[in-house]
């Protein structure tokens, strides 16, 4: 007349969980938990107690148990007794039969839960850190701790009560389940959740999870701009998952509506079954492109508004492209490049690849633009998640204005930083000899990159330092009566 359910979670991958409740309708009975290891006794191996549970040992591998209960009668965690046994077991109808050692843990109540760990390992690696986990009210309940590197696991049993709360790794968790299993990570932050017979689990930041009414939810939030799970709840359920709003959202294969939320976004189930939430990056908007007065030529200027995707901290960097065709097409970076006709050439129908920024950054200046009163067009891509977003086209096409004659310019060297190669751009007023030299920190010439007559207009050398060491370095331009230097890092 015992009534008897168990669940079992394989835990991150990485180890079980088992839970067990049982109750009867006669009064207070003992309940034994019977944990059965392959070691111990005559078949090889070897046994031990250790705190709150045992260890079997095999040649190869091993197993650790760690058990907590809570029942009816007691408020807070069970006094488990923990004792041993021998049992027989068939081994290959061998005779006779070879016996493994077995951890009873027991606790007597009309009704008890066990939850119980069991974490496989080879031989020779050390297993995270397992302890019993304080809940809040600790009347409530129990749970257990896995702590491993950074992340920290944490599994509680609701006893009696409305919720109870726990703290770990910087987080407090709130929950209203029969069992809630959470892996945080080191900022706190989720990276699996589930909870059984439960309708939310929450931190200090809000929902992590929640269903309209009680049912059972797996959630995994380790995919980059992925979130993956399970659901078995009645049909018409409203489901709430923390991250970011997705792109599309299919339940059992199936595309189905969802609802956006701050931080989060819910939908409505049709049965049981999994569902994956996918976030597809956003392009920039709104960019568009000036040029920038007063610049003695050959500088335009980008302004963009942020992904939205910035909101959820998906977004890595923005890329900026440009190319004198409308067509975007197989970009390739600037640093490439090791003559101006060669850019030149290229940018008349191909896009390149003019540099990064970091996120949060909404605007960027093209320091040097080869051509003066040509239309050139530019794009602004965001980058994330492993992946990329549909380049942002500028609204027009913009030229550069042409300033006044007699120019002498020194452009910032790109890359910068760079390994092993940099290109040098500099701007010429008249035909005439030039010197273009490099310099360590102290003051020993280390290249001579030009020595000549140059004509008027853009210049672009390259320097190939794969011979140098990493660390500061000056280029100098001496051309006629002017003269100029900069500053660029090769890092190996």
């Amino acid at each position: 007349e015992t009534r008897f359910t168990r669940h079992a979670l394989l835990a991150g991958r990485r180890y079980f969980l088992i839970f067990d409740r049982v109750s009867n309708s006669f009064g207070p009975r003992t309940y034994t938990l019977l944990l059965h290891g392959n070691g111990g006794g005559t078949s090889g191996g070897s046994f031990s107690l250790t705190p709150g549970g045992a260890r079997w040992d095999r040649p190869n591998a091993f197993v650790r148990a760690f058990c907590v209960g809570t029942n009816d009668l007691t408020l807070g965690p069970a006094a488990l007794t923990l004792e041993t046994g021998e049992f027989k077991h068939a081994v290959y109808q061998r005779s006779p039969l070879l016996t493994h050692t077995v951890l009873k843990a027991s606790h007597r109540g009309i009704g008890a839960r066990f939850l119980t760990l069991l974490h496989p390992e080879k031989t020779g690696l050390s297993l995270p850190e397992i302890e019993a986990l304080a809940v809040s009210p600790g009347s409530g309940g129990t749970g257990i701790r896995i702590a491993r590197g950074d992340t920290v696991d944490v599994c509680v049993v609701r006893e009696r009560g409305e919720a109870l709360s726990c703290k770990a790794n910087g987080a407090s968790l709130d929950m209203d389940a029969e069992l809630a299993w959470c892996r945080l990570l080191p900022d706190g932050g989720p990276e699996c959740a589930f909870i059984l017979n439960g309708r939310s689990l929450t931190d200090s930041r809000g929902v992590i999870v929640s269903l309209s009414d009680t049912g059972y939810l797996y959630t995994d939030f380790r995919g980059p701009g992925r979130i993956t799970g399970h659901v078995l709840g009645a049909s018409g359920l409203t489901v709430t998952v923390r991250g970011p709003v997705p792109s599309r959202l299919t339940f059992q294969g199936a595309v189905i509506p969802f609802t956006p939320g701050e931080g989060s976004f819910s939908f409505v189930i049709p049965g049981d079954g999994a569902f994956i939430a996918e976030t597809v990056l956003e392009p920039p908007s709104g960019v568009r492109v000036e040029d920038v007065p007063d610049d003695q030529g050959h500088s335009l200027r980008l302004i963009w508004a942020p992904s939205p995707s910035e909101v959820y901290g998906l977004v890595d960097r923005y890329r900026i492209f440009r190319s004198r065709s409308p067509e975007f097409t197989g970009p390739i970076p600037l640093s490439r490049f090791t003559s101006l006709d060669s850019l030149l050439f290229y940018e008349e129908r191909h896009t390149i690849l003019v540099d990064s920024v970091a996120t949060g950054i909404t605007e960027f200046t093209d320091p040097f633009v080869p051509l003066n009163d040509v239309a050139y067009h530019y794009w602004v891509q965001t980058v994330g998640l492993g992946s990329v977003s549909k380049p942002s086209m500028s609204q027009s096409s913009v030229r550069v204005e042409t300033d006044a004659p007699g120019i002498f310019r020194l452009d910032p060297a790109c890359p910068n930083p760079f390994n092993p190669s940099t290109t040098i751009w500099f701007t010429l007023p008249t035909r005439m000899h030039a010197t273009l030299t490099i310099f360590d920190v102290l003051g020993r010439k280390v290249a001579v990159l030009h020595n000549g007559m140059l004509s008027t207009g853009a210049h672009a050398i390259r320097w190939d330092a794969r011979d140098c060491s990493s660390g500061v370095y000056f280029y100098t331009l001496r051309a006629g009566k002017h003269h100029a230097t900069g500053k660029a890092l090769l890092v190996k």
